[in-house]
């Protein structure tokens, strides 16, 4: 590209107006971020003793209904009294199985399952499912947060 060419006023009319869209749109993203951190902060430090164990989102397909449906959600542990140090080591070698246990309670839950204003029925099969399958856990109590769910 020569040097008439980039002097063209077509483009450099262009490449202005995108520089001052783009400079008018960074102080709103800072902000959205800096938002963003505080909430995500804020959100951590609501139960003293709780711990944050990921956001999922899990696509179902519900073949008997010829439906799928998608679920997310924010999961909270709250664990016993005195257990932090045995959380710790206990929840690096076993985030993963966690994990799956998740994804296999959300995917063995029916479309009912999730439409309870409280999702009990949910809650109780999770922590059954995690207890069993995870003794070394020390959990206290289940909280779910961000609960969305759609039907497609």
């Amino acid at each position: 590209m020569t040097f008439a060419q980039l002097l063209n006023p077509q483009r450099a009319i262009w490449l202005l107006l995108l520089a001052v869209v783009g400079l008018l749109a960074l102080p709103a993203r800072c902000q959205a971020e800096a938002h963003g951190e505080a909430a995500e902060a804020e959100a951590v430090a609501i139960e003293p003793g709780g711990f944050k164990l990921g956001e999922f989102s899990v696509l179902n397909v519900h073949h008997a209904e010829g439906l799928k449906s998608k679920v997310l959600f924010t999961l909270y542990v709250e664990i016993e009294e005195g257990a932090e140090e045995k959380f710790a080591h206990a929840w690096t070698d076993c985030q993963r199985r966690f994990e799956d246990q998740v994804l296999t309670t959300v995917r063995m839950c029916e479309l009912a399952d999730f439409q309870e204003p409280d999702l009990h029925r949910f809650r109780r099969r999770l922590i059954v499912r995690l207890r069993r399958t995870l003794p070394d856990l020390p959990l206290s109590d289940l909280y779910i947060t961000d609960f969305r769910h759609f039907v497609m």
